[in-house]
Parts: C-alpha cells; sequence; structure tokens
C-alpha cells in the first residue's frame, strides 16, 4: 500500500507488500523517505492498490466502510500543515487513473504516474525537511496500521492515536453558533449532519435564537417524504420577491 517514490526510477520501494505485523515507523533518513532521490525535488510518497503480494488483498480494504473518509481526512490533515496532497474521491475505481490536474502538482514523477496511475488513491509531496518528511511518512503508514490491523509498538502508540483523534477531528467537525451563522448568511442554506443526540436540533435552535431574534420554525418531515424529494426536488426560486423553494 505504501510507497515512497523517488524523483527517478525507483530501486526499492520498502514499504510495499510488507507482511510484517508489528510496525516502527520509520525516523525518514535520504535513503528512507526520499528513497536517495537526486533531483533534489524531495520524494512521492502514494497508497496504491494491490490485488497480489498482500494481505489481506487490498480489494477488502478499498471498499471497507470508512476507508474513503479515512484518506479524505489524510488529504485534509496533511493539507493544514502545507503539504501538497491528492487524493481519489473514490479509492476503489481502479479504472481512474490521476488526472492531469494532479499529475501536474507533482512534477519528476511522470514514470510513476505513467506505470501505476489507475492503482494511486493518495500520493503526498515528500520535501527534503526531514520533519515535515517525517510527518507525511508517519501518516501514510498509520493509515496502513489501522487497516491492516498491525500491533503498534509501545513506544508508538501516543503519536499513532493523537494521529487518528486528528483525523476524527477533521472528519467529524464541531461547527461553532458563529460559524452556521456565517454560512447561512454567505449561501442561505446550512445542513448539519450526525448521529442521533449530538446536538443538531439544540444548535439550529440556538442559531435561531440567537441570531435571528427567535424567527423560523421546525418542520418535521413525514417517513414518507424521501432525500431526494427534500434536497433534490426543492431548490430557491431566484425570481420570486420573497424567498421561497420550487
Amino acid at each position: 500500500m505504501p510507497t515512497v517514490w523517488p524523483t527517478t526510477t525507483p530501486t526499492a520501494c520498502p514499504t510495499r507488500g510488507s507482511s510484517t505485523r508489528t510496525i516502527r515507523r520509520p525516523v525518514p533518513t535520504a535513503a528512507r523517505a526520499s528513497c536517495g532521490s537526486r533531483a533534489g525535488k524531495g520524494a512521492l510518497s502514494s497508497i496504491s492498490a494491490s490485488a497480489r503480494g498482500a494481505s489481506p488483498p487490498d480489494e477488502g480494504i478499498l471498499t471497507r466502510p470508512g476507508h474513503r473518509r479515512r484518506v479524505t481526512g489524510l488529504r485534509r490533515y496533511l493539507s493544514r500543515r502545507g503539504i501538497d496532497t491528492w487524493v481519489k474521491a473514490d479509492p476503489s475505481a481502479l479504472g481512474t487513473s490521476v488526472p492531469k490536474t494532479a499529475r501536474d502538482r507533482f512534477p519528476g514523477f511522470e514514470h510513476v504516474f505513467k506505470r501505476y496511475g489507475a492503482e494511486l488513491y493518495a500520493c503526498a509531496h515528500v520535501p527534503r525537511d526531514l520533519d515535515r518528511a517525517r510527518v507525511i511518512v508517519q501518516a501514510f503508514l498509520d493509515i496502513l496500521a489501522y487497516e491492516r490491523g498491525w500491533q503498534v509498538m509501545k513506544a508508538c502508540e501516543a503519536e499513532y492515536d493523537a494521529f487518528h483523534n486528528a483525523l476524527r477531528d477533521d472528519l467529524f467537525a464541531s461547527p461553532t453558533t458563529e460559524e452556521v451563522n456565517g454560512l447561512l448568511r454567505s449561501r442561505r442554506f446550512v445542513i448539519l449532519q450526525g448521529p442521533p443526540g449530538t446536538g443538531k436540533t439544540r444548535m439550529a435552535d440556538e442559531v435561531r435564537r440567537q441570531f435571528f431574534h427567535g424567527r423560523g420554525m421546525t418542520v418535521q418531515f413525514h417517513p414518507a417524504v424521501t432525500y431526494e424529494d427534500f434536497v433534490v426536488g426543492l431548490s430557491p426560486n431566484h425570481f420570486s420577491a420573497l424567498p421561497t423553494l420550487e
């Protein structure tokens, strides 16, 4: 799954197809994180799908509930740290290659995209700065460790748990009433989502009272009203003098 590619033709891919059950995340060095890149551009860390040479087969991971969300969370986690990252919208779409707009963001790795473009579904540029390289390689390995069910060494547990807690923070954001109000002012609608009992109705009522002087109403739909009927079937009428839906 995770692979570190040099900007020149790779001679070693130390993390690909590993069957190790206990991991100790490597400290990136010129040889291990950048694979001895000679072009001075760093390396490309990636996650790819492989049906052979891996146990369990990657197909089971690609379609596992939550895997797509975790990969999306990986992109947000790294982007917040100023690291250029691309992920495929659907990791299981093996017939979709890395788009040109994404390939152009990672010059020097044309040989990788040409050979593995359909299998790659997450890429991040690994710079020569060792501190930033460590963040990227550890993040990719922690994702792999979680999906494979590897036992993390005791000395790495704190960082491993902190990483996955950060992913959950990105996946399940906790917006404030001020943020919700800002969205309402800019686009006139907000959808609050979350499991039952997480405060969606309470927040909506707080926004109504705090920013709209209590104006507004609660509408409960009949069970026969489907998601498509409400979200797709209704749209704002821009030609009406009053804000209405049609």
